[in-house]
């Protein structure tokens, strides 16, 4: 799988064809439930003003990265600024930068 640099931007519609993508990028349960944990601390670093991430998205063919805030998490979703709606199943790693 190819690694994207943080500069390389993600477009839109790349996220949008995310939606269509079934299952999940990871493979074993340690890692859906470590993601989980970093999901909440995503969430926590933006409510106390600690800065922003680096979401590590895969669409099954690559991975790209995404900096910013989460805002909300859904069942399914995470929320970020911006109107951007990520597929939880999508995300393969989360970077904190503080």
């Amino acid at each position: 799988m190819t690694h994207f640099p943080i500069e390389r931007m993600v477009t839109r519609a790349w996220l949008h064809s995310l939606e269509r993508m079934p299952g999940d990028v990871l493979m074993n349960q340690t890692q859906i439930r470590q993601r989980s944990v970093n999901l909440y601390k995503a969430l926590s670093l933006t409510f106390s003003n600690q800065g922003e991430v680096v979401f590590w998205i895969d669409n099954g063919n690559y991975c790209m990265p995404l900096r910013s805030r989460a805002l909300a998490l859904g069942d399914r979703s995470v929320f970020l600024e911006h109107n951007i709606r990520i597929p939880i199943n999508n995300i393969c790693n989360i970077q904190f930068l503080s």
